[in-house]
């Protein structure tokens, strides 16, 4: 995170997107949502951001906590250049393994990620892998107790505090990340055809614990020809 960057968009997408505000009244203000086509490739199960397996992401919650962190990063570093979006989607095209920029994702992979992740901000890892390691010794010094020393009591107790303190730190770092970060952003789910908008909603806004976050459904008039819904 620390190399993350928007210097691919600095030569035209941004001086456009500024012309286009400019462009746009102040009764009829441009509004703008983003939505990634495809994580870094270091995220992805196919290991490529072309193309994607099922599921596209790794299945890890470092690369769900890191990918999460990115949506609220890119928000801001737009924001520091004038564009302030309106809204995001969680994955364009979700349904599609494409040969360009990609990432696929079921329903089920949609909610788990808003409600685990892209709504919760988790704690950097380092602390949580320093907890376990923690836990691991703690265990390991209770079978030795009877060998111990002072000089390892006293460590004991400072390996303590220590922990006290990542756990401390964990409370105050854990949080919705958009919610708490990116209060205005409008969080969409889906972003794909219309003729499975129904099914979406429904397993998505199902869950109360997902349903929270989720300000609407966002999806492409493709297959019209297919399925046409007046109520659309």
């Amino acid at each position: 995170m620390k190399n993350f960057n928007i210097d691919h968009d600095a030569l035209y997408l941004l001086p456009f997107i500024k012309a286009a505000q400019l462009a746009s009244t102040h009764e009829n203000p441009l509004r703008m949502f983003f939505s990634p086509w495809s994580p870094p490739a270091w995220m992805k199960s196919n290991g490529k951001m072309t193309g994607s397996l099922v599921p596209g992401l790794k299945n890890d919650s470092r690369v769900y906590a890191s990918w999460a962190k990115f949506y609220s990063k890119f928000a801001d570093a737009y924001r520091q250049q004038g564009v302030d979006f309106w809204g995001v989607t969680v994955q364009n095209e979700p349904l599609y393994a494409a040969n360009w920029e990609a990432c696929c994702y079921s329903i089920q992979d949609t909610a788990n990620f808003i409600k685990n992740y892209l709504g919760y901000l988790l704690i950097c890892f380092f602390l949580l892998c320093v907890c376990v390691c923690e836990r691991e010794r703690e265990r390991e010094r209770e079978s030795e107790r009877e060998r111990e020393s002072e000089e390892r009591r006293r460590r004991r107790k400072g390996e303590r505090t220590g922990k006290s303190i990542l756990f401390s730190s964990f409370m105050l770092c854990s949080g919705p990340v958009l919610q708490k970060e990116q209060p205005k952003l409008k969080l969409m789910a889906y972003d794909h055809n219309r003729d499975l908008v129904q099914d979406w909603v429904k397993g998505i806004m199902s869950d109360p614990e997902v349903a929270k976050y989720v300000a609407g459904t966002a999806f492409h008039w493709y297959e019209s020809v297919f399925l046409l819904r007046e109520d659309l």
